[in-house]
This record gives structure tokens, sequence and C-alpha cells, in this order.
């Protein structure tokens, strides 16, 4: 079985219990899924929520994050190409076009 991808906010709720009786939590969560003090497990499914305890998981990048990864690899500064500056002002004119703000880009 492969590990889930989680959010960083359910990751980190994940991480607040996983130290406790997991079979107790499981059972928890099939009961009362929205009895959780923590809003990112409410919504989770019992599936997901049982690999992510039993299995593991792995945090899922925002779309943010991916464009900042794209953005700090073509970095000007490394290169005098004007493509890769090119691409940069073209990741900022997409940001703007959908309105989108990115810390470290925008």
């Amino acid at each position: 079985m492969r590990k889930v991808k989680l959010t960083q906010a359910q990751a980190d709720a994940i991480e607040k219990i996983i130290d406790r009786n997991k079979a107790e939590m499981v059972t928890c969560h099939i009961e009362d899924p929205s009895g959780w003090f923590y809003e990112e497990l409410k919504t989770m499914g019992v599936d997901t929520f049982i690999r992510a305890m039993y299995i593991g998981y792995e945090v899922e990048k925002t779309p943010g994050e991916k464009i900042l990864d794209i953005w700090n690899t073509w970095d000007p500064e490394r290169s005098n190409d004007e493509g890769d500056r090119g691409i940069r002002e073209g990741i900022k004119m997409v940001l703007k076009a959908l309105d989108m703000k990115v810390d470290g880009i925008n």
C-alpha cells in the first residue's frame, strides 16, 4: 500500500494525534468524524485517515508551492539568459491574471 497525500494542515493535525492509541483514534473517526477538535480531520475519509495513521503520508504541495519551486529553478542571478528572465516574467503575468499571491514571487 502507498502513503496517502495530505495537505500540510491535515499532516499537522495527524502529527498531533499519531502517537496516541491508533486503533482508538480510528474507532473515534469511524464513529464520529465530525467530532475532532482539528477541522482538517473532520472531512477526511476513513480510508485516508487509516492509511495516514498506519502506513504514512506525504505532504502534497499547494499550487503556490509548486509555482514557487519552478520560480526558484529559473534564477536570473545565476544566468544572463534572456529566456530565464522571460520565464520569471511569464510566471508573474500568470499569477497576476489569476489574481494569485505567492510569497516570494509577488
